[in-house]
């Protein structure tokens, strides 16, 4: 993941077009890109985006469960003074950012739930909606842990976009490969996964135990519904931090 920060834009989409003339048709891409409007949508005016902001959710260019408006409308109705900055051609969103206006510059939000910043853009015309954003920015954007290696970062690029990196790092990730006995094996010692064992036998000793996997057609509801009632009973229950208790 990497800190980056999003300077002005390009103040000439002619010197866009005639840098890239022949990955981007310079008349296409103008035609598109005048077309679509931004906007920065106040906080309290945003949850009557949220069935075209779904919508988006369903068809963008890259997923991301951090940036559905069911995790962000929430998070936005806490925060005043935050914006979601908007490019739309009609009806239709076609880009998202929530972002929070500071004394210099606008940044994107952050919450204890999200691990990066990357935006919701739609498949359709993703370079043309990247490009009327930065043409349209009034302040410099801050977008922390934003990946480099994403699609939005290279249509930045794109763009003629001023891009400053200001810190970058690299986050450990689990490349889980082969079997699960294989993974075990491999990342457990032999009286690490004795132990496993034991505990697992003691467990049967107390009832009928049962593995079960999810899938797309598993009953969720019921699932949570039971998480939220095992997670009471610990010890956040006890601290008054589980979900069940908070509103």
């Amino acid at each position: 993941r990497w800190l980056f920060f999003l300077g002005y834009g390009a103040p000439d989409l002619t010197r866009f077009l005639q840098r890239y003339p022949n990955k981007i048709g310079m008349g296409m891409l103008a035609d598109v890109w005048k077309d679509l409007k931004v906007e920065a949508v106040p906080a309290r005016d945003v949850a009557s985006l949220a069935a075209a902001w779904a919508k988006l959710a369903n068809s963008a260019q890259e997923p991301s469960s951090l940036q559905l408006p069911e995790m962000q409308l929430p998070l936005l109705a806490q925060n005043a003074e935050a914006k979601l900055l908007t490019v739309s051609k009609c009806d239709e969103l076609l880009l998202v950012i929530p972002v929070q206006p500071s004394r210099k510059f606008d940044r994107s939000t952050k919450s204890d739930f999200a691990c990066n910043s990357l935006p919701l853009v739609a498949s359709t015309h993703p370079q043309g909606a990247v490009l009327a954003m930065v043409q349209n920015l009034q302040r410099p954007l801050l977008l922390k842990d934003l990946p480099l290696e994403s699609r939005f970062f290279d249509h930045l690029q794109m763009a003629g976009a001023h891009v400053r990196l200001t810190q970058q790092w690299q986050r450990a990730a689990l490349r889980v490969s082969g079997s699960f006995d294989q993974w075990m094996a491999h990342n457990f010692a032999n009286k690490r996964r004795k132990e496993f064992k034991r505990l697992r036998n003691r467990l049967t000793e107390l009832g009928e135990l049962k593995l079960e996997t999810l899938n797309p057609n598993s009953n969720f509801k019921t699932f949570v519904e039971d998480f939220v009632q095992l997670e009471a009973q610990g010890w956040k229950g006890q601290r008054g931090t589980a979900l069940g208790i908070q509103d």
